[in-house]
Protein backbone atom coordinates (compact mmCIF):
# COMPACT_ATOMS: atom_id res chain seq x y z
CA UNK A 1 0.00 0.00 0.00
CA UNK A 2 1.14 3.20 -0.77
CA UNK A 3 1.85 6.07 1.19
CA UNK A 4 -0.86 8.84 0.60
CA UNK A 5 1.17 12.22 1.87
CA UNK A 6 3.98 11.85 -0.92
CA UNK A 7 1.96 11.81 -3.33
CA UNK A 8 0.99 15.60 -4.82
CA UNK A 9 -2.43 17.10 -5.22
CA UNK A 10 -2.90 18.88 -8.52
CA UNK A 11 -2.91 21.98 -7.08
CA UNK A 12 1.18 21.02 -6.23
CA UNK A 13 1.93 19.68 -9.80
CA UNK A 14 -0.08 22.78 -11.28
CA UNK A 15 2.23 24.89 -8.65
CA UNK A 16 5.58 22.97 -10.06
CA UNK A 17 4.51 23.40 -13.57
CA UNK A 18 3.87 26.78 -13.15
CA UNK A 19 7.67 27.49 -11.50
CA UNK A 20 9.30 25.17 -13.93
CA UNK A 21 7.61 27.09 -16.81
CA UNK A 22 8.90 30.25 -15.35
CA UNK A 23 12.35 28.71 -14.49
CA UNK A 24 12.84 28.11 -18.27
CA UNK A 25 11.66 31.54 -19.55
CA UNK A 26 13.47 33.01 -16.98
CA UNK A 27 16.62 31.27 -18.79
CA UNK A 28 15.64 32.02 -22.29
CA UNK A 29 15.29 35.68 -21.92
CA UNK A 30 18.56 35.65 -20.32
CA UNK A 31 20.33 34.11 -23.09
CA UNK A 32 18.42 36.24 -25.34
CA UNK A 33 19.85 39.28 -23.61
CA UNK A 34 23.18 37.86 -23.48
CA UNK A 35 23.28 36.68 -27.08
CA UNK A 36 21.85 40.26 -28.13
CA UNK A 37 24.53 42.06 -26.59
CA UNK A 38 27.30 39.98 -28.11
CA UNK A 39 25.68 40.84 -31.28
CA UNK A 40 25.38 44.30 -30.58
CA UNK A 41 29.43 44.20 -29.38
CA UNK A 42 30.25 42.10 -33.32
CA UNK A 43 28.15 45.15 -35.24
CA UNK A 44 30.24 47.63 -33.13
CA UNK A 45 33.49 45.85 -34.25
CA UNK A 46 32.63 45.35 -37.56
CA UNK A 47 31.61 49.09 -38.20
CA UNK A 48 33.76 50.69 -35.85
CA UNK A 49 37.26 48.68 -36.96
CA UNK A 50 36.70 45.86 -39.71
CA UNK A 51 35.21 47.95 -42.35
CA UNK A 52 37.58 50.88 -41.95
CA UNK A 53 40.50 48.84 -42.09
CA UNK A 54 39.12 47.17 -45.23
CA UNK A 55 38.63 50.45 -46.92
CA UNK A 56 42.14 51.17 -45.61
CA UNK A 57 43.49 48.38 -46.86
CA UNK A 58 42.09 48.66 -50.33
CA UNK A 59 43.43 52.82 -49.95
CA UNK A 60 46.84 50.88 -49.75
CA UNK A 61 46.82 48.36 -52.27
CA UNK A 62 45.90 51.58 -54.90
CA UNK A 63 48.70 53.71 -53.51
CA UNK A 64 51.44 50.47 -54.04
CA UNK A 65 49.73 50.01 -57.50
CA UNK A 66 50.21 53.33 -58.18
CA UNK A 67 53.89 53.00 -56.94
CA UNK A 68 54.63 49.86 -59.36
CA UNK A 69 52.71 51.71 -62.66
CA UNK A 70 55.05 54.71 -61.82
CA UNK A 71 58.04 52.88 -61.58
CA UNK A 72 57.39 50.45 -64.35
CA UNK A 73 56.37 53.14 -66.97
CA UNK A 74 59.10 55.25 -65.92
CA UNK A 75 61.41 52.38 -66.56
CA UNK A 76 60.42 51.41 -69.91
CA UNK A 77 59.83 54.74 -71.36
CA UNK A 78 62.36 57.25 -69.28
CA UNK A 79 59.26 59.91 -69.62
CA UNK A 80 59.44 61.69 -65.58
CA UNK A 81 55.94 62.05 -66.08
CA UNK A 82 55.29 58.46 -65.24
CA UNK A 83 57.01 59.09 -61.74
CA UNK A 84 54.02 60.55 -60.79
CA UNK A 85 51.79 58.33 -59.73
CA UNK A 86 55.12 57.18 -58.11
CA UNK A 87 55.04 60.03 -56.11
CA UNK A 88 51.62 60.43 -55.24
CA UNK A 89 51.52 56.64 -53.79
CA UNK A 90 54.87 57.27 -51.72
CA UNK A 91 53.39 60.07 -50.16
CA UNK A 92 49.98 58.15 -49.19
CA UNK A 93 51.32 54.89 -48.50
CA UNK A 94 53.05 55.92 -44.53
CA UNK A 95 49.94 57.22 -43.45
CA UNK A 96 47.89 54.44 -45.07
CA UNK A 97 50.31 51.78 -43.06
CA UNK A 98 49.64 53.72 -39.61
CA UNK A 99 46.13 54.35 -40.12
CA UNK A 100 45.91 50.59 -41.15
CA UNK A 101 48.36 49.35 -37.77
CA UNK A 102 46.26 51.03 -35.54
CA UNK A 103 43.06 49.83 -36.66
CA UNK A 104 44.35 45.81 -36.74
CA UNK A 105 46.37 45.93 -33.42
CA UNK A 106 43.05 47.80 -32.01
CA UNK A 107 41.03 45.17 -33.84
CA UNK A 108 43.09 42.07 -32.26
CA UNK A 109 43.07 44.10 -28.56
CA UNK A 110 39.63 44.28 -28.66
CA UNK A 111 38.80 41.03 -29.96
CA UNK A 112 40.77 39.38 -27.40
Amino acid sequence: MSDYRSRLTVAQWFALSIGILVTVALAGVIAGVVALHQLTQARVLTADRINPAIATSLQLDAALLDEETGLRGYALTDDRAFLEPYARGRVAEPALRGDLRRLTHSTAAAHA
